[in-house]
Parts: C-alpha cells; sequence; structure tokens
C-alpha cells in the first residue's frame, strides 16, 4: 500500500470514528469491525477499502451535525 492510499485510509477511519463518536454509536461495533473480519464478514469490503465508507458517510456529515444539533437544543 503506498503512503498516500494508508493516509487516505487513517484519515477515513479518524473521520468515521469521530461520526461514531458524534452520533453515540457504539464505538465496539466499530472497533470488532476493525480488528476481526471473521466475526463481522459484511464489513470485510469496507475494511479493504476505507475510502469507500469515507465516500459513503462524507455527503451525510451535515445531516448527522444538524441531528447532534437537535438532540442538543432539546436537552
Amino acid at each position: 500500500m503506498r503512503l498516500a492510499d494508508r493516509s487516505i485510509s487513517q484519515a477515513a477511519s479518524l473521520f468515521i470514528f469521530s461520526l461514531l463518536a458524534k452520533t453515540r454509536v457504539s464505538t465496539e461495533i466499530f472497533f470488532a469491525s476493525r480488528t476481526s473480519c471473521a466475526r463481522l464478514q459484511e464489513v470485510q469490503p469496507f475494511l479493504k477499502y476505507p475510502q469507500l465508507i469515507f465516500l459513503l458517510i462524507y455527503p451525510f456529515e451535515f445531516f448527522f451535525k444538524s441531528i447532534k444539533l437537535t438532540f442538543s437544543i432539546k436537552t
């Protein structure tokens, strides 16, 4: 894996982790998917290509932020 590919995949992983933390989704699922392909085989294609997750989730970043803002206003 080239250095550029590795840095993109690391950035995508950090971005996904931050989204999961912001939306209070269980981060244990995220870590389990990163460490054990055998237990969560449906995540395996995304483990090979983390950029794919980044491209799928990135357009919804504003949506996640607006949900968080709505929850913080209501509470």
